[in-house]
């Protein structure tokens, strides 16, 4: 008889840790998705807003490039637009290029380099 008791009470004891270890697994799971979501939602707004920024510079670029302006001319706005617009601590560099030139700001570009 006792040994019956005590052989439910462990059955009893094994069904609620796997029912907390469950709950546990189940809350974490919860957690993490609602997580990788807002670290998902914040990338794709960083995404997009890069977007916006360089396709406002380059339609400058763009107009400056029609009305003939000097590279010299067009290599100061670049230059300028980037620090207004695109310059933090996580971004690297940006750069513009034609068929034969190119505007790379604080890049010394070896010989052989083709933009």
């Amino acid at each position: 008889m006792t040994l019956a008791v005590a052989l439910t009470l462990l059955a009893v004891i094994a069904m609620n840790v796997a029912l907390i270890l469950n709950l546990s697994r189940a809350q974490s799971d919860e957690i993490g998705n609602t997580q990788l979501d807002v670290i998902r939602s914040d990338l794709q707004d960083t995404i997009t807003e890069a977007e916006t920024q360089v396709l406002r510079v380059a339609i400058g670029a763009e107009q400056l490039m029609e009305s003939g302006a000097s590279r010299e001319a067009l290599s100061d706005y670049f230059v300028a637009q980037r620090d207004k617009y695109l310059y933090d601590d996580d971004f690297m560099n940006v750069y513009i290029a034609g068929r034969d030139w190119h505007i790379i700001p604080d890049f010394d570009a070896p010989k052989d380099f083709h933009a």
